[in-house]
């Protein structure tokens, strides 16, 4: 608990720099790039973010100081008053102590800035590593709120679905976008986005169940060896919306409320979920998942364009 706690009290700049020099215990070569730190290693890739974002403007996130621990029954809760961070913090935790307690030693892609728009790992998808991950059994994401859920975002290979129940007796859930929504579909290779113990997760009130945690830590390693041992490549498998439509041509239209004046319904259309999230996020930087009150997203249709020609003009669509 100590070591998560340590991490919850770095800024996301002292974090990127300790993570670096803790990478160089375990790997020849530490990337630091703008957006991410990779290091290469087996073909098994674990993912998290090294940003956190607390219910107030972006950046301008307090340093963790007043850490409460509250044992309740069989659980410890970690919080604070600054918002305890883990999302994902939780996330980190899981990634480094599996370097410190086995002798796995995955590939990792640690993002910046995926709170506001999935930029850490957008920035990697255009540098020549994401040609790395091509070569990856699949790809695991630790930043998931709650205790057991698995997502797969817009990947339909149900093949690796019902695989990654089996090994982690988790059920698959809803979500809108993560950086998998970003690495799988540039890779072409399978994620899965698990839960790690994190709960009212971009608010002050944010509190992490550090059995939950600690749990999710054990599903990881086995995913991890489980897939090692198997040497399987899974697929990403695109999913397809509206008969023969496929996913170039996506819209999403969000209703949201931050009750501090930024409040409204927008639409956005781009090539994937992951885009038109993006575009919401960059357009309001203010914001964050937390301040969405509803959304839909899908593809659009021959007569959806002709409506969105109607719209323009009525200051609805962005």
């Amino acid at each position: 608990m100590k070591e998560f706690i340590k991490l919850c009290k770095k800024t996301k700049q002292e974090l990127k720099k300790y993570l670096k020099n803790e990478l160089k215990k375990y790997y020849k070569e530490v990337i630091d790039e703008d957006g991410f730190l990779y290091v290469k290693g087996s073909e098994i890739a674990l993912t998290a973010h090294m940003d956190t974002t607390p219910h107030v403007e972006y950046g301008n996130r307090k340093r963790v100081k007043n850490v409460k621990i509250t044992a309740i029954k069989n659980k410890t809760i970690v919080s604070a008053r600054e918002g305890i961070g883990g999302d994902d913090r939780c996330g980190i935790y899981i990634i480094m102590k599996l370097l410190k307690e086995t002798d796995l030693r995955p590939t990792i892609v640690f993002c910046e800035d995926e709170e506001i728009g999935l930029v850490g790992s957008r920035k990697f998808t255009k540098t020549k590593y994401i040609n790395d991950l091509k070569k990856m059994y699949y790809i695991i994401q630790i930043d998931r709120r709650g205790s057991e859920d698995i997502v797969f975002y817009d990947d339909e290979n149900e093949e690796f679905h019902e695989y990654v129940a089996e090994i982690t007796g988790y059920k698959e859930a809803i979500g809108s976008c993560s950086d998998i929504s970003n690495l799988c579909p540039q890779c072409g290779i399978a994620g899965v986005n698990i839960s790690c113990g994190y709960y009212n997760e971009h608010s002050m009130s944010e509190y992490v169940v550090i059995e939950e945690m600690e749990n999710t830590y054990e599903k990881v390693k086995k995913l991890t060896e489980e897939g090692l041992k198997r040497g399987i490549s899974y697929e990403y498998v695109e999913k397809v919306y509206f008969g023969n439509y496929w996913y170039e041509d996506t819209y999403l239209e969000v209703t949201f409320d931050n009750g501090k004046g930024d409040a409204g319904t927008e639409y956005f259309v781009g090539e994937s979920i992951a885009d038109v999230w993006y575009q919401f996020l960059a357009e309001h930087p203010r914001l964050t998942m937390k301040d969405v009150k509803d959304f839909d997203e899908g593809i659009l249709t021959e007569d959806d364009y002709k409506e969105l020609e109607e719209m323009k003009g009525y200051g609805y669509i962005v």
